[in-house]
């Protein structure tokens, strides 16, 4: 979740909402809280978590504007290399080199 404060979200999906009247929304909703609070975070969501968090670093790195588009960019042609590796200076340029430097 990008916010208009600056701030940034990162965390893994939640299901789908089923349709309903406003009542059976709202407990929905919170039914489908305390199920993710109780759900441990598996270990592949945490390292598309991680390398989310990276691609939205490389950007800020290089002083990018972070949208969408770019950390989908970022994220999708990180895929070949680690998680950690995405830090190193060089793959920071690599992977941010495409974007108009502004």
């Amino acid at each position: 979740l990008l916010g208009t404060n600056g701030y940034i979200w990162i965390q893994r999906s939640l299901p789908p909402l089923e349709e309903g009247g406003a009542t059976q929304l709202t407990e929905h909703i919170e039914k489908l809280k305390r199920a993710h609070i109780e759900t441990p975070v598996l270990p592949d969501e945490r390292q598309r978590i991680a390398r989310l968090r990276n691609a939205i670093s490389c950007l800020a790195m290089v002083h990018l504007l972070v949208t969408p588009e770019h950390i989908d960019e970022v994220y999708t042609k990180s895929l070949p290399m680690g998680i950690a590796d995405m830090m190193h200076p060089e793959n920071v340029i690599l992977l941010t080199q495409e974007f108009d430097h502004e």
